[in-house]
């Protein structure tokens, strides 16, 4: 076969021989697909050769061999082979018929196969693709053989004929579908009678398998078979056969076909009528009810009408089902019908209902038949549904939670279950939100809706209060909460007696919810403002929250106080030893505002508090040390906790240098530093020695460790780098790659989370994989946090290739959290370098050790081999003779051992490093075609030309001089270090100005095609893919729009498009407090875009969902007060970035 590569000729081969064709069928397909024959369209898509195949159902292959058929298709496609890709689509259609669909479609993607089937061809694929789950029997499915069966009844008979396998679901469907085309005009003949006899006798024959197969007994089933065939008129539904049906389960979606087939076929046979009794009565039995859905949607709504009368009468369902299954689908004339003839059902039906069904039941009534809402509604079911709901997420006690809801029970009877409920109720659940809303504007509900507020202030859900409560059409969604709608929230509270301390700590939840940190201050000055206008009645319970709130409760009460200082006095002072560095901020504020309180500040350090005597020093130094130098210095001679003492010599200028290590070791160890590192020494590590030899002590090994386990905030410490300095960095490393070996097995605790740090920065490059599979683990063991501080850790390592690897963590990495926090810790190394990230980029990649010529030499002592880089980014093996070999040969006896051993590890390294730079840099060059980043020329030249690393792209990608973004010229490097452009002739490369990756949209087609032309003739094949890439642009109509609306309604399956996406750089949209998003988004500097779809569960991905709209925006610009960014009109977007993004779409949502 004449294929583009080795690997898509394997591919071909592959599912070839997983065909398992016959030996004719083999012939057939060598010829077939060598030749160059192209079918006849005039011969409907068919060829001679493939007339003579030989029927096989392919529906027999195992899942493996599937799987290989399908993996051949794919790869023809993606390589774009058109003819042979048609060739082997109507090959495998010829052979296997309806059954070739298993060895061409996956996941039910036929669209792209289309244009080489015949109608008939089609028709059988789509039947046989939707005949077997009940989920796709459905008109919206089926419309397209309807269609057919309309406007040319025959292609379905002919495909009935391609439907020869031994399951013959797709032949019975097809045969349904005709009939129903048939009834509806009213044609009966021969055919009529003989395929209505076949899909009798076919039904009658499957019958068992709805109940699972052998299951029942010879017996009963020719009871109902008989029962099917000769029973006549609308006579009661026999108990006897009732009793065979009773308890028995089976396949749902054997029984949609059965009952589709029938339902469809109405009007030929009287077993059709009486097959749908029985099948009606088996989903009964089975406790289903999907039966009156399946004839509903099985066909469209003028055949439901056609029969709807038999339907409801003669079926063995009752009217309180049909009126269940019509409120459910909302179709008010079912449910409507059944309440006017027998209002007795109301109460039976209503009862069962949930309150959103029960509340639209209502809504419809009251709009269409006032007087049937009157007999809907009932007070006292509306409440008893309403708590029924606010309680659903109750995991435990949640029968005294409805109580207290109904108001059968107090509020002090529920506080002892609220400290356990606040674990286990989520704040995101059902449509509470919209409730609450229903339950706040309904005067009749105002009770319970109150004590629906004060479950969610016992409850900390912050979220609620901030985004829901008062969501109206006088206060934008998310707007801050003012004085006012505090004292309302208060108000409830304190009617439903509320205690004071969870009113207050209520504010700290809904602070959490305030992002921006402008948002942040104006809430608490709101806060402190509404507090202050009842200390009167609070002051006291302002006291206590003050210690024992919430940290934002205490910040809130602490500010409130300090606006009655001195009557507050004792119980400010009295928050001093405060643990949180947040309050503690707020109360040094507070007390360096009070100059009054000196006597107090100075006692204070001789506090038996180590919180105590280190804010007294903290407020002492705002009002000028110096000034109590004496008290400050008496203070230091007395103290014993090693961070004040070293903040107070800092202070009093009394610092000086340690340079004795055994004396740093001692103090490293002061202050239980020996027992903070103890558990990590149940073992004795290996020997270490300083570079000149002598084995330190264990206790030396620990004062590196203690260093770290003492930050607050982890990273480089000096202390502990002294030490490192002085010792053999080989020993050191392995040591350090066993203490996270240990912390890992001690369950890698988070508040050790140090270990990851000394871990990285003084274990070397080995420890850079331990590292990254620890980043790629944590975040699915819900410990994305600690995945987080592993990447900061990573990028403090100092070598580039783990700088290389948190660079690519933060362009491609699955979970946006620690994408961002990789982002974060390379913007972090950069800024101490006082460059951009994109500098620091350039700046970290390495060149492996190869020299100018891209060669690099490995030693074996008594043999030398050189390696050679490719343009291709793959390391060629030349021996000393200047042949090729395959590989880097094991060192043999010859061969020096230590030089011959260290020579191989590190070409295996060198390996292993190329093969993370070369994906990384593919990934940047595919970001420069995004964002068109640009270098100065001398950079350039230094990072593509000099570095050999990142030679192949120079040299492979055609490049641009440009000024104010605008392309002046392009040009490519040549392997001898020139410059050319398109016509081959010499280019003069700028000393000055910017260059840039060019993107194809930016080049006419006949430049594209010369270069492509240039390329070719070196044979050169591109890193990335740029001049074959497609190009967008938006149309005259889209260029003043600023949704990119190409690609609205298209259906997909939310968990594909949230991997596809996010692979791509995408980030998920917010989360909503229900639980759902609704976007995705990427920003790319000065621009982003959002696509927004239906919306899914973060929990619930696997459904389907509908594509809105794209919208590009500038990040960081408000243009309304919701928040919302400017946007851009379509026309105003880079070209290349449009094009990119449509790429990206496309590629995701085709």
């Amino acid at each position: 076969m004449n294929v583009k590569n080795d690997r898509l000729s394997q591919l071909l081969e592959d599912a070839l021989f997983c065909l398992k064709l016959t030996e004719e069928n083999r012939k057939i397909a060598g010829q077939y697909l060598e030749s160059g024959q192209r079918p006849d369209p005039s011969a409907d898509g068919t060829t001679e050769l493939l007339s003579r195949v030989e029927y096989q159902d392919f529906a027999l292959l195992g899942p493996s061999e599937r799987e290989a058929c399908l993996d051949g298709c794919q790869a023809l496609r993606e390589e774009r082979e058109e003819e042979l890709l048609g060739r082997y689509v109507r090959f495998a259609a010829a052979v296997g018929g309806a059954s070739a669909v298993y060895v061409l479609v996956r996941h039910r993607n036929e669209d792209w196969l289309l244009r080489w089937l015949t109608k008939e061809q089609r028709a059988a694929f789509w039947a046989e693709m939707y005949a077997h789950e009940a989920s796709t029997l459905q008109q919206g499915r089926l419309s397209v053989l309807f269609s057919m069966g309309k406007k040319d009844p025959e292609a379905l008979v002919r495909a009935m004929e391609l439907c020869r396998g031994r399951e013959d679901a797709a032949k019975m469907l097809l045969t349904g579908i005709w009939l129903c085309c048939m009834s509806l005009d009213a044609v009966e003949n021969d055919r009529t009678e003989a395929l209505s006899g076949w899909l009798e006798q076919r039904i009658l024959e499957r019958l068992p398998e709805i109940f699972g197969i052998n299951t029942m007994p010879d017996a009963e089933l020719s009871e109902l078979r008989d029962y099917i065939l000769h029973t006549q008129g609308n006579v009661p539904f026999p108990e006897e056969i009732r009793k065979i049906l009773r308890g028995r389960t089976g396949s749902s979606d054997q029984l949609a076909l059965l009952t589709g087939c029938a339902y469809l076929s109405l009007g030929h046979r009287e077993s059709f009528r009486t097959a749908l009794k029985l099948l009606a009565a088996a989903d009964q039995e089975a406790g289903r009810n999907c039966f009156p859905g399946i004839c509903r949607y099985m066909a469209d709504a003028e055949w439901f009408e056609r029969h709807r009368k038999f339907l409801m009468e003669e079926l063995p369902i009752s009217l309180a089902d049909w009126a269940r299954w019509g409120i459910k689908e909302r179709l008010a004339d079912i449910w409507r019908s059944v309440f006017t003839q027998y209002p007795a059902a109301i109460a039976e039906v209503t009862e069962g209902l949930d309150l959103w069904t029960y509340d639209r039941l209502l809504e419809t009534a009251g709009r269409q038949d006032p007087a049937l809402y009157e007999q809907l509604y009932d007070l006292e079911r509306y409440r008893r549904k309403a708590a029924e709901e606010l309680i659903t997420h109750f995991e435990t006690n949640g029968e005294a939670a409805r109580k207290y809801f109904l108001g059968e029970a107090e509020l002090s009877d529920i506080l002892p279950f609220v400290k356990e409920w606040r674990k286990n109720v989520s704040g995101i659940y059902g449509y509470k939100n919209n409730r609450l809303e229903l339950l706040r504007d309904d005067p009749k509900m105002q009770p319970l809706y109150r004590r629906a507020v004060a479950m969610e202030g016992l409850l900390m859900h912050g979220a609620w209060f901030r985004f829901y409560m008062f969501d109206s059409e006088e206060s934008d969604f998310g707007g801050l909460l003012t004085v006012r709608e505090i004292g309302d929230i208060f108000r409830i509270f304190q009617e439903e007696q509320v205690p004071v301390l969870y009113q207050l700590d209520v504010l700290a939840c809904i602070h959490e919810y305030c992002h921006e940190a402008a948002d942040q201050e104006a809430f608490q000055k709101e806060c402190v403002e509404a507090l202050d206008q009842r200390i009167g009645v609070w002051g006291e319970a302002y006291k206590k929250a003050a210690l024992q709130g919430a940290a934002m409760t205490r910040i809130f009460c602490i500010l409130t106080m300090d606006r009655h200082g001195q009557e507050y006095k004792d119980a400010l002072l009295a928050c001093a030893g405060d643990s949180s560095r947040q309050v503690q901020q707020v109360l040094l504020s507070v007390y360096s505002g009070h100059r009054e309180w000196e006597p107090e500040m100075k006692a204070m350090l001789a506090s038996r508090k180590q919180k105590e005597r280190q804010m007294a020093v903290w407020v002492l130094k705002e009002w000028g040390a110096e000034q109590y130098r004496a008290e400050l210095e008496a203070a230091l001679q007395k103290e014993k906790n090693k961070k004040i003492a070293e903040y107070l010599e800092k202070l009093l200028g009394a610092e000086q240098e340690i340079v004795d290590l055994e004396q740093l070791t001692r103090n490293c160890l002061k202050n239980g530093g020996r027992q903070k590192v103890q558990w990590a020494f149940q073992e004795p590590y290996e020997k270490i020695h300083t570079k000149g030899g002598t084995e330190v002590s264990e206790d030396y090994l620990k004062a590196i460790m203690a260093c770290y386990a003492f930050m607050n905030v982890p990273g480089i410490s000096g202390d502990a780098g002294k030490l490192a300095d002085a010792l053999d960095q080989a020993e050191l490393s392995v040591c350090m790659r066993e203490l996270f070996r240990r912390w890992l097995e001690a369950g890698a605790e988070a508040k050790k989370k140090w270990v990851l740090y000394a871990a990285s920065i003084h274990g070397g490059e080995e420890i850079i994989p331990l590292l990254h599979e620890q980043i790629k683990e944590l975040p699915g063991k819900f410990r994305g946090a600690l995945a987080v501080e592993a990447v900061k850790a990573l990028a403090l390592n100092g070598s580039s290739p783990a700088l290389l690897l948190v660079d690519q963590i933060a362009r491609k990495f699955k979970y946006r959290q620690v994408k961002k926090g990789a982002a974060d810790a390379l913007a972090g190394a950069a800024a101490q370098l006082g460059i951009s990230r994109e500098e620091l980029e350039d700046r970290i990649v390495p060149d492996l050790g190869f020299d100018e010529r891209m060669e690099r030499t490995f030693d074996y002592g008594s043999r030398r081999f050189t390696v050679r880089l490719t343009l291709s980014l793959e390391a060629e093996v030349y021996g000393e003779d200047g042949k090729r070999l395959k590989n880097l040969p094991s060192p043999g006896k010859q061969d020096d051992p230590e030089k011959a051993e260290a020579a191989n590890h590190a070409f295996k390294q060198m390996k292993k490093q190329l093969k993370t730079v070369a994906a990384g840099q593919k990934l940047r060059m595919e970001q420069v075609l995004l964002t068109g980043r640009s270098w100065e020329a001398d950079r350039w030249r230094a990072l593509f030309v000099s570095n050999p690393v990142m030679h192949p792209f120079a040299a492979g990608l055609i490049w641009g001089v440009y000024e104010d973004g605008v392309l002046k010229a392009a040009f490519r490097y040549m392997e001898d270090g020139s410059f050319n452009t398109r016509e081959e002739e010499p280019f003069a490369f700028p000393q000055t100005g910017t260059i840039g990756l060019v993107h194809p949209v930016e080049l006419a087609e006949e430049e594209r095609a010369a270069w492509a032309g240039q390329l070719s003739d070196y044979e050169i094949t591109q890193p990335v893919e740029q001049l074959s890439r497609p190009v967008f642009g938006p149309t005259e109509e889209e260029r003043s729009r600023t949704e990119l609306a190409r690609f609205k309604g298209r259906l997909v399956n939310a968990l594909s498009l949230s991997g596809k996406l996010t692979r791509q750089g995408w980030n998920k949209g917010p989360v909503g407090d229900n639980g759902e998003y609704c976007t995705f988004y990427r920003e790319d500097g000065r621009t982003g875009v959002r696509l927004s779809f239906s919306g899914c569960g973060i929990t619930a991905e696997h459904m389907e969902v509908a594509v809105y709209g794209a919208v590009f925006y500038r990040p960081g610009t408000d243009t309304d007060q919701k928040g919302r960014e400017e946007t851009c009109a379509l026309g105003e977007v880079s070209p290349r970035y449009f094009s990119e993004i449509a790429l990206q779409l496309g590629a995701c949502l085709d």
